[in-house]
């Protein structure tokens, strides 16, 4: 491909080769070149080209450029390109290589050790790489055997976000290599439209570039279907009509929700008042003392129940408790049933203006009858529908989901099944700045997660604005089309220069992966999914002859 540059400096970690006039060579392809050193005897070095240059040796003046090109000028024209180093053999050997030393295009295997895909003991296919090949993730980074947690960043609409997370979510579930499989399932909110409740039919329009990628990647493209085991929960149309609020027939889907025995023997509460970020000190206190209290109403029953007993009153709903709540205001202070005998009255009346409030929106989740989702039946993926509900409806849901998973994980003290959570818009269940009642388990999820089989992929538009203790702990790091001045953040300081240039005008499809294997983000792409995202690529055909 070229030689070693003498007239730059080289280091173990970098160094710039001129390319031959009769090679190519572009952004993101492998070199590897090997060297001679006394002490050490062959030294190999393997890397990535990640900057270029081409220009005109010994030109002074813009009018050269025309002059050259004209033939009226003599001159050189140079091309050179950077080479960052991903890995040196013998590892000990940290030293630059020579000026004049051949620089080649790696061949696969030579990949294979550039990547550090050959010491992978499990990985699963994360994409392909410029050149075609097949790009991997270690699987041990990912499912808490070394380390755990996936964050992707990008903007809303072209960064394919989600896209990309359920492509990792199916390589895992079906493009394995290696030994010691687990046993694996996922759990996935579907917040903006419909596109998620179509995930269990095939794509009908596959392009054949994405079908010849999917064969690169080792899927098998002749089952009829996307992903295999699949329950979709959807919340009740209302109150009163018990059936999933789901616009389309063929979308198969079980209703959820919560009782009020339930909510309150859960500790719920806390999770309807997510969204409410003026709550002051007193009054979250208040929220936190209810809490408790309805906690203890429910104890106190001695076992389940489709409603609530407070003393001689029997709650089913939260207009029930609201209403019970608002005879507390009037009551005398040591007659209170929730609110503590000191409770000042301006307290008590900020907690019922912001009750009957959230009320309204979580009208229909709270009543008889309802159950929350199974997370524990043998369904492979669990999707939970959101996208219909309010915003605070929203953010309810999803605490009160992760909060119960968390509590069984950690109580079971059992790794498998090992739980993937696909989570979008983490910074605003997880914010840098401020409090939630989710923010918690979340971090609790990413510090201590990997131990209890509970693995958190986690989207965001900016991951500035997401909590730090969670991206820390975050193994694997993706990024998609970014805005430009997000990406000057600090938080993306492992990204060269030219690498958060070029994150700027990434392709839907494109994503930039960094993983602690390689010290070096990699660009990789990947197919669109086997599975509908919409309703026009689900085969009618299909679900027909299912019918008949």
């Amino acid at each position: 491909l070229g030689v070693v540059l003498g007239n730059r400096s080289a280091t173990p970690l970098e160094f710039w080769i001129a390319i031959y006039k009769d090679q190519v060579a572009t952004l993101d392809d492998v070199v590897v070149l090997t060297t001679e050193v006394p002490q050490y005897g062959k030294v190999t070095f393997f890397g990535v080209i990640t900057e270029m240059e081409r220009y005109l040796e010994d030109s002074k003046y813009a009018i050269d450029s025309l002059l050259y090109r004209e033939g009226r000028l003599p001159g050189i024209s140079s091309w050179i390109a950077k080479v960052s180093v991903t890995r040196i053999e013998p590892e000990d050997a940290f030293l630059p290589p020579r000026p004049g030393d051949l620089a080649f295009k790696a061949d696969e295997e030579e990949v294979e050790k550039a990547f550090y895909f050959d010491s992978m003991k499990r990985r699963i296919k994360a994409g392909l790489l410029p050149s075609g090949k097949p790009f991997y993730l270690n699987l041990d980074f990912l499912d808490g055997e070394k380390g755990a947690h996936i964050s992707i960043t990008g903007i809303s609409g072209v960064a394919t976000k989600t896209s990309y997370a359920t492509f990792l979510l199916y390589s895992i579930m079906n493009l394995f290599h290696g030994t010691k499989r687990r046993n694996y399932k996922a759990l996935v909110f579907n917040v903006k439209g419909e596109d998620l409740l179509y995930i269990s039919y095939r794509n009908k329009n596959l392009k054949e570039e994405d079908r010849k990628a999917w064969e690169l990647l080792g899927a098998d493209l002749s089952a009829n279907e996307g992903f295999a085991g699949v329950t979709i929960y959807a919340p009740p149309r209302s109150l009163f009509e018990r059936v999933p609020d789901v616009s389309d027939s063929i979308v198969e889907a079980k209703v959820y929700g919560w009782n009020l025995y339930l909510f309150a023997r859960d500790k719920l509460l806390k999770f309807a008042f997510m969204d409410d970020k003026g709550l002051s000190d007193n009054v979250r206190s208040a929220i936190e003392h209810i809490t408790e209290r309805l906690s203890v109403y429910a104890e106190e029953m001695g076992g389940p129940s489709d409603h609530l007993v407070v003393r001689e009153h029997i709650l089913t709903n939260l207009d029930d408790l609201y209403r019970l709540l608002r005879e507390d205001e009037l009551k005398g202070k040591g007659e209170r049933l929730f609110f503590r005998p000191n409770e000042s009255y301006s307290t008590i009346r900020a907690v019922l203006r912001r009750f009957e409030r959230v009320k309204e929106d979580l009208r229909k989740l709270i009543s008889v009858n309802l159950k929350p989702p199974d997370l524990q039946d043998s369904s492979k993926l669990i999707l939970i529908d959101i996208h219909s509900l309010p915003a605070k409806a929203q953010s309810f849901v999803t605490g009160a989901v992760l909060y119960n998973l968390y509590l069984s994980k950690s109580e079971s003290g059992k790794r498998e099944p090992i739980f993937f959570v696909l989570l979008d818009e983490l910074n605003k269940y997880a914010p840098a700045d401020g409090y939630t009642p989710i923010k918690d388990v979340l971090i609790d999820i990413a510090e201590r997660g990997r131990s209890l089989g509970l693995i958190l992929i986690g989207a965001q538009q900016t991951a500035s604005q997401v909590e730090t203790r969670i991206l820390a702990n975050c193994s694997v790091k993706v990024l998609g089309r970014m805005d430009p001045a997000e990406i000057t953040k600090p938080i993306y300081q492992y990204l060269s220069p030219v690498m958060r240039q070029r994150a700027t005008i990434l392709k839907p499809g494109r994503m930039i992966v960094y993983q602690p294997d390689c010290p070096t983000p990699v660009l990789v792409k990947f197919p669109m999914p086997l599975w509908a995202t919409r309703r026009d690529e689900v085969d009618i055909g299909e679900i027909e002859d299912e019918f008949i």
